[in-house]
């Protein structure tokens, strides 16, 4: 297996492949992958020159080849594949001379942009690269090399399709800009993160630039990646002349430039567009002999977005990333089949149970549990105990809290002892409400952890997921309050608003379009309680001038267009809202519960605003997947707090 040789000794790809195919003449618009059908020959021909210059992986010509682009009788998929994995396997066993050579499934993107960028969903593009892979397994590839890369969420599709659905080593490379960017935003450190909370084999960059270009961007990812390094640069950067492209970086510079390379720390070099067997045979040459660096662990804790990166101090943190609450099957299954150890291992979070240590695990035992992962802190017996119960008196001491008091408390009441660990800094946020009342939760947070500076009211909301909706941000909600203000009054009902949006922004990653609901749009039906709502976005309006804020709308109004554009004509939030305000606890609670069951829509929550430090309730018929969902949740809030 190559995972036995990597990041121990340097591995040679081989170079680009629709440089040599349009020297033989392969069309404008013609799908290269064809000619592992047509020109079957001439595949096999540059796969063994690339072999005979020295490559170890040697890509398939399966870059474009998914049921996107190959939905016809002429070429099916499954074809294209087990041709091209057969081409390579065939030009091994007569060029490689004894040397043990891979066959890499190549797979590029998939040509469109996923939602909200673009119109292709996450999961069909999850199951179109998970047809390939499968196919690309079962046709005799030895890796899977995702290259090309420009969008983390197409990343991400890929991977995880890969991941879950072989048993092959997976390496995925991606197209940085100058400025260390891909096309979609992300910078080097949350790309890497990501990868490497996916469990990636080896991760690196190709495309875009020639090897010299490629130099800053491969020490930032030095600098954060604890994982063998892939670097596939272009020959140069392309240019034209009569008409045609060129790169003008000779084998010889090429080659100059790689042994830098490979001196920064890479482990794996090959080239992309506009390198020939030339380049490969010269980088070989130059390249043999230099020592392989180590592979070394980084001790950074990052927690990573879409697009955007947060460095976490130490101490026991919650990390994850941004939700996808639709996007990981492997994680549902292993909800469904209380396979704990599987959500530990992904990362979502650095979880902590407080409890009686023999309890919390002959609890787990006799449930099926594995909880090898998470810290257990007992009260009882944790050095740290003393220090919480110090604090605790020196907090309450004006309610008369005397340091026994305190001792009953956080060794009795594990919600507190929670809260006083967030308090302490020995964890970054708290979830509960799984066996406590939303009060019970709440109170030791309003005691010790206060609100947030600035903050008029906490609130609560859920994180709606609605599947296959075409309202809101692609199906997802805030509504807003859910789950804590009874009857709020007007200035509530704005102050709720304003964090609602601020919520959106940051878990969903659009911005927020707000809705005050009322059974009245627009002056529709005269009550006390439109007039409460007309007061409050009155006042919404003039405390956030910035928001796209709105009301009084009926729902209709509020997220369906022609609704909108009919009954409150010149808004810039009818018929587009993603935000929902209700009038009080009762429509809000009401609805909320209306959304998931009849449209069998996840319901994240309730989620607080306005706490200090960020600390969620559950509902007490949750399930493991509102409980992890939350805590993904949970995750985002603290990450946004740190990187304030």
């Amino acid at each position: 297996m190559i995972r036995e040789r990597l990041g121990k000794e340097l591995l040679y790809f081989d170079g680009g492949m629709g440089t040599l195919l349009q020297a033989k003449g392969l069309q404008p618009g013609e799908l290269p992958e064809t000619w592992n059908v047509t020109h079957a020959d001439e595949i096999k021909n540059i796969h063994k020159q690339y072999i005979s210059a020295g490559s170890d992986i040697v890509l398939a010509n399966t870059f474009g080849a998914n049921a996107l682009k190959f939905h016809c009788d002429d070429f099916p998929l499954e074809e294209i594949i087990r041709l091209a994995i057969r081409h390579v396997k065939d030009a091994a066993e007569e060029a490689s001379g004894g040397r043990r050579i891979y066959t890499a499934l190549d797979v590029g993107p998939t040509g469109k942009l996923l939602k909200p960028m673009g119109d292709l969903d996450f999961e069909t593009a999850y199951e179109t690269f998970k047809e390939v892979m499968i196919i690309g397994e079962k046709a005799g590839a030895d890796l899977i090399h995702i290259e090309t890369m420009s969008d983390t969420y197409e990343l991400k599709a890929a991977v995880l399709a890969a991941k879950e659905n072989t048993s092959l080593p997976v390496f995925a490379t991606t197209i940085f800009d100058e400025r260390g960017k891909l096309l979609t935003g992300a910078d080097v450190p949350s790309v890497v993160a990501m990868l490497e909370g996916l469990r990636i084999d080896a991760l690196g960059i190709n495309c875009g630039m020639g090897p010299e270009q490629m130099l800053p961007i491969l020490e930032q990812i030095m600098k954060y990646s604890s994982v063998p390094v892939i670097v596939k640069p272009n020959a140069g950067l392309p240019k034209q002349k009569d008409g045609e492209t060129y790169y003008d970086v000779s084998p010889e510079e090429f080659a100059s430039v790689m042994r830098h390379v490979v001196d920064l720390g890479a482990v794996v070099i090959g080239g992309c567009c506009g390198t020939t067997p030339a380049h490969i045979a010269e980088m070989v040459k130059q390249c043999k002999d230099i020592p392989v660096k180590p592979i070394e662990k980084k001790s950074y804790t990052v927690v990573s977005s879409y697009g955007q990166s947060v460095f976490l101090g130490t101490g026991s943190k919650i990390i994850g990333e941004r939700i996808n609450p639709t996007g990981k099957k492997r994680f549902k299954q292993a909800l469904k089949e209380h396979d704990l150890d599987y959500i530990l291992k992904e990362g979502i979070a650095k979880v902590i149970l407080v409890g009686n240590e023999e309890a919390v695990k002959k609890s787990a035992a006799e449930d099926g549990y594995d909880i090898s992962g998470a810290q257990i802190v007992d009260p009882a017996t944790s050095e740290k105990t003393q220090g919480y119960i110090d604090k605790l008196v020196e907090l309450r001491q004006k309610k008369g809290m005397t340091p026994d008091q305190a001792k009953e408390i956080l060794l009795n009441q594990y919600l507190y002892y929670g809260v006083m660990m967030v308090k302490m800094g020995d964890a970054d946020g708290m979830v509960s409400g799984a066996c406590h009342s939303t009060a019970d939760t709440l109170r030791p947070c309003l005691q010790i952890l206060k609100t947030k500076p600035g903050t008029k009211l906490v609130s609560a909301f859920f994180l709606m997921v609605v599947p296959n909706c075409e309202y809101g941000a692609n199906g997802a909600f805030v509504f807003a309050d859910s789950g804590l203000n009874q009857n709020p009054t007007s200035e509530e009902l704005a102050a709720i608003a304003a964090s609602s949006a601020e919520s959106f922004e940051l878990l969903v990653q659009e911005k927020p379009i707000v809705a005050m609901l009322s059974h009245s749009t627009k002056g529709s039906a005269k009550h006390a309680d439109v007039d409460k709502v007309v007061e409050a976005t009155k006042i919404a309006k003039e405390q956030n001038p910035e928001l796209a804020l709105d009301g009084e709308f009926q729902l209709d109004a509020a997220i369906v267009p022609s609704v909108g554009a009919s009954k409150a004509p010149g808004s810039e939030v009818a018929g587009k809202a993603n935000v929902l305000v209700f009038p009080d606890l009762d429509a809000g609670n009401i609805g909320y519960k209306l959304v998931q069951r009849l449209a069998k829509a996840e319901a994240y929550g309730p989620v607080t605003q306005g706490i200090a430090k960020p600390v969620n309730d559950l509902s007490r018929g949750c399930s493991a997947d509102d409980i992890v969902g939350v805590v993904a949740i949970t995750a985002v809030q603290c990450q946004a707090d740190d990187n304030k």
